[in-house]
């Protein structure tokens, strides 16, 4: 048996003992086990790992390698069973159509002291898969963040586990697991992006789209005393430590929430004060891996205008949209009429689009089936345009021609740089009175999607379903605070992070973009709002951010 506190050194290992195709190579004898990995190509490592008789492990690298290629695990064996509830709830069984989505009760807990957090959620009945055709699917989700830490089970038999950030992998054990009527979902802190405190979860159970049951967990979440991901690469020579290991060789994974607590202290800030960050890095960093953007969206402190985050409403206290906006030299990035552009729409994300409609008398999320974003489907006309007479919503959606005729054109080009009505009223920036009817395709021939942006210069057939907004009101309920008292002048932290000093050019770069995001925010919003930035490139008490 390992014991539970390991020792590390580290050597450059010679490049003669490279092969030139993948491979896993173990040797025992009766004083040390040693696993070496190895591998040549376009991506090059050598790895090692060796176990001794009297229970200490130490890492030897040499490594070269993209941020998924290799991963070194070692923990103590009792860690996975030592769990610290932080919140759980019960929920009567028998009211779901299928057992298995029947949720009794829910449980979310850190494992040991470390960052990983689990949620464990108990049904009325066993998972199984008969009675699903093969593209049909059931999921079991917990709601903390936008998206959904969630497993998906297919009838086909695939699995599907979505990470918050992530979006959806190939589920694997152990980070997710079913057992008989239990469902076990693994995330570490970082990826699941949040920080220390009172949390609302929402724990639900779907067959395709149709929520089956639904449960609220309340949950004081901490600080993790430990973390897991500590890497070997960060410990120093001969260096004794106790607990998990792991070395993952990977670029960094930016915490969004620690980032805004180190700022709100070295800056004495508070969550009011701020109602977003954004946060570049002039390093690469995880989003390069599945978005070219992200939002916490906080809470706005408004009520009735998004339907799945249970913590945004004006009783709870307010907080700012923390925005990873990734590396300075993403192509985005460098053109700061783009950059502007993604800023909106992740600004965006602190109202929008989450919401339901009453359709002959049903709730349906048919505008935004995942969430998030309006449907490609949905004519998102901008109340403010830009640039040009046809743009839509920064948020998704686009412009379509109805020739009357059953037929339906998007526009030539893509131009997405406004806010509709409907947005604006989310946003509090319009009255309901002011929001003008709009409609989207049903039935489109071929099919759009069920988020972001049409193809461009496109023709379809499909049937015109008109909406308006007292669908969105009735649904929903009335915005409160309503347009006009409502927030005019918005505040927005800019972070550069830097491993070393940045540069005059990289600081010149952030200035052009936030100087192009308060500009552009104000037109498309036809000067009923304005975004005041600041800047610090560093988060040091001694340097004040710039003021605007």
């Amino acid at each position: 048996m390992v014991r539970s506190s390991w020792r590390r050194t580290t050597r450059t290992l010679p490049s003669i003992i490279r092969s030139t195709s993948p491979g896993v190579f173990v040797k025992s004898t009766g004083d040390f086990v040693r696993v070496t990995w190895r591998r040549n190509g376009r991506w090059i490592y050598v790895i090692q790992a060796t176990i001794t008789a009297s229970g200490d492990v130490s890492f030897s690298y040499d490594v070269e390698v993209p941020p998924y290629a290799a991963a070194l695990a070692i923990k103590d064996g009792t860690f996975s069973g030592s769990e610290a509830v932080l919140g759980e709830a019960s929920d009567p069984a028998g009211d779901a159509f299928d057992p298995m989505l029947d949720i009794v009760s829910a449980r979310v807990s850190r494992i040991g002291s470390s960052n990983l957090i689990r949620f464990r959620i108990e049904t009325a009945g066993p998972v199984s898969t008969a009675g699903l055709a093969g593209d049909e699917w059931v999921a079991w989700s917990a709601a903390v963040t936008d998206p959904p830490l969630m497993v998906r089970l297919y009838g086909d038999g695939r699995e599907r586990y979505t990470i918050p950030g992530w979006g959806i992998v190939p589920y694997s054990n152990p980070a997710a697991r079913i057992d008989g009527n239990v469902i076990e979902l693994d995330v570490l802190d970082e990826h699941l992006a949040i920080g220390p405190g009172f949390r609302t979860i929402r724990i639900e159970t779907k067959r395709g789209n149709v929520v089956a049951d639904e449960a609220i967990l309340d949950a004081e979440v901490d600080e993790a005393a430990r973390p897991i991901a500590l890497g070997a690469a960060r410990l120093g020579n001969d260096e004794v430590v106790s607990g998990p290991v792991i070395e993952a060789f990977t670029i960094p994974v930016v915490n969004v929430h620690q980032i805004w607590r180190h700022l709100r202290d070295a800056f004495h800030l508070d969550d009011s004060s701020v109602d977003a960050v954004a946060i570049y890095q002039n390093f690469r960093t995880d989003i390069l891996l599945y978005a070219s953007a992200y939002s916490t969206g906080g809470n706005p402190g408004v009520d009735n205008i998004i339907e799945s985050k249970p913590f945004v409403r004006s009783d709870l206290p307010r907080s700012p949209a923390l925005m990873h906006m990734n590396f300075l030299a993403n192509g985005l990035n460098r053109d700061a009429r783009l950059a502007s552009h993604n800023l909106m729409h992740e600004f965006g994300h602190r109202w929008l689009h989450d919401i339901s409609i009453l359709e002959n008398g049903s709730r349906t999320r048919v505008l935004n089936p995942l969430g998030g974003h309006p449907a490609q489907y949905v004519h998102t006309l901008a109340a403010f345009p830009i640039e040009r007479s046809y743009v839509s919503s920064v948020m998704g959606g686009g412009t379509f021609d109805d020739h009357g005729d059953g037929s339906f054109s998007s526009w030539p080009t893509r131009a997405s740089w406004g806010y509709s009505w409907t947005d604006l009223y989310l946003m509090g920036l319009a009255s309901k009175n002011e929001v003008t009817p709009w409609f989207y395709l049903a039935n489109s021939d071929p099919a759009l999607g069920p988020a972001y942006f049409p193809p461009a210069n496109s023709t379809y057939r499909a049937e015109r379903r008109n909406v308006m907004i007292e669908q969105v009101v009735g649904a929903m309920g009335p915005r409160q605070p309503a347009f006009p008292d409502t927030q005019r002048e918005f505040r927005v932290v800019f972070v550069l992070l830097s491993r070393e000093s940045a540069t005059e050019g990289e600081i010149t770069q952030i200035e052009a973009i936030r100087t192009e995001f308060e500009r552009r925010f104000r037109d498309a919003t036809g000067y009923r709002a304005e975004v005041r930035t600041w800047f610090s490139g560093t988060a040091s008490p001694r340097r004040r951010p710039a003021r605007r």
